[in-house]
């Protein structure tokens, strides 16, 4: 090999990265919160946590994430309900129970709070995922090297 070649190859070695993740996950802000895509796909929580197993950081932010998430979606389907149902009785002619619904509507608002968590625990599990939030997930680098060893390509994880 000629020292121009080797050169090259040095060069392209040492400037090689190699991540640990094949397609980033990103989020865009909806009426309701967030919505999460990886390759034009909409994750639910659920994928999300599955995706994240082999990062240990996103996964612990992404999983209180989905526990927030969870108890939001009841609380807010029981308080949906009881807010519905009087005023169906309402459009439908009956005596609605306005008691019920200010009650439904009080466990609504419990679970805006939950929801926010959600959406900032999520968002960090995503930025450590795609490496922009914490130094400790996992990051895979190939670099050469010259020491008092020799020379040789060191790979760091």
């Amino acid at each position: 090999m000629t020292k121009s070649t080797s050169l090259v190859l040095v060069g392209i070695l040492f400037s090689i990265q190699v991540f640990s993740q094949s397609a980033d996950i990103t989020y865009k802000k909806t009426f309701g919160g967030l919505k999460f895509y990886q390759l034009g796909q909409v994750l639910k929580p659920k994928q999300m946590l599955n995706k994240m197993s082999g990062n240990q950081v996103a996964q612990d932010y992404m999983r209180n994430a989905k526990s927030n998430y969870d108890v939001a979606q009841v609380l807010g389907g029981i308080g949906g309900f009881m807010v519905g149902w009087p005023i169906g009785t309402a459009i439908g002619g009956g005596e609605p129970n306005w008691t019920m619904a200010a009650i439904g509507g009080g466990i609504v608002l419990l679970a805006l709070p939950l929801n926010g968590s959600f959406n900032k625990n999520a968002k960090k599990a995503v930025d450590v995922y795609n490496n922009k939030g914490d130094t400790s997930s996992r990051k895979v680098k190939l670099d050469f090297a010259v020491d008092k060893y020799g020379v040789g390509v060191v790979w760091k994880f």
